[in-house]
């Protein structure tokens, strides 16, 4: 894989496109990305929650937002890692549609650790590299939220395999986290179907 970090500026941009600078569409991105992880990053789903189904490699899960409010749908899969006496999250990946006009977006959660100027970066098969800014890490991991572009939701959709970037602290060797991209279409569809 070749995928090369660069220092970023700290601004969050969209996932393969670039900082749009309308104040009402971030103002609205932020609130939509506030939400988002707030839901996600709760363990246990809400008693009105549907069965998760799995497609291939992901899996869709819907949750209830609250009573009689519309549910969140995403698709998500997690790689844990396990060497001698310790284990946990490597890679979690969440795709999930919000606001009005259901905009797409990702959620990657990564171990702690992490060098924040280096970001994370991430590639569909042989498709362009893209970056990612690292927003925050909390006692879960590092977090990094974008907007999907088009081209990057393409290379999932037609792709094989997701490769996720990132340096650790201190690092300067590029640590890359293979993830399954088999079944993410379907997961795609159905959760687009919802």
């Amino acid at each position: 894989m070749d995928i090369e970090l660069k220092e970023k500026s700290r601004r969050t941009v969209p996932a393969g496109g670039t900082l749009k600078k309308n104040g009402m569409r971030a103002l609205i991105v932020a609130l939509a990305v506030a939400a988002m992880s707030t839901t996600w990053s709760i363990a246990t789903p809400t008693a009105a929650a549907t069965e998760p189904q799995q497609f291939g490699d992901w899996i869709l899960r819907c949750e209830a937002k609250g009573e009689g409010q519309e549910e969140i749908c995403y698709i998500h899969q997690t790689i844990n890692y396990s060497k001698d006496n310790v284990s946990g999250m490597l890679l979690d990946v969440k795709i999930g549609a919000f606001g009005e006009d259901k905009e797409l977006f990702a959620v990657i959660m990564l171990p702690l650790g992490l060098s924040f100027p280096s970001g994370v970066v991430v590639q569909a098969d042989a498709g362009n590299p893209t970056t990612l800014t690292i927003q925050t890490c909390t006692k879960e991991g590092c977090r990094s939220v974008a907007q999907v572009s088009d081209e990057l939701l393409r290379g999932f959709r037609q792709g094989k395999l997701l490769k996720v970037g990132f340096v650790a602290f201190g690092g300067t060797q590029t640590v890359v986290v293979d993830a399954s991209l088999a079944g993410f279409t379907a997961a795609f569809k159905a959760m687009r179907s919802r």
